[in-house]
């Protein structure tokens, strides 16, 4: 099976993953208690990928959606201590 490279993240795609994870942000980084189970989180960013899938040409999993958000976080930190 080749998987082949994606696309890189378009703008709105982008624009997408900050909007959605903010609002998620206790649920997806949170600590595990009895409201937020590692289920919940797997839901809340698949919800997010969803959105992410709305706009894009490519269909995205959860974990590279994840993966971008991490991503993003790394290059924003990277900038600002620049």
């Amino acid at each position: 099976m080749n998987k082949g490279k994606k696309r890189n993240v378009t703008e709105s795609e982008l624009e997408i993953v900050v909007n959605d994870v903010e609002p998620r942000r206790e649920i997806l980084f949170g600590t595990l208690s009895a409201g937020i189970n590692m289920k919940r989180k797997r839901n809340e960013w698949e919800r997010v990928c969803e959105a992410v899938n709305a706009v894009g040409s490519e269909q995205r999993t959860h974990i590279q959606v994840k993966k971008k958000w991490s991503d993003l976080k790394v290059e924003v930190k990277r900038r600002v201590y620049i």
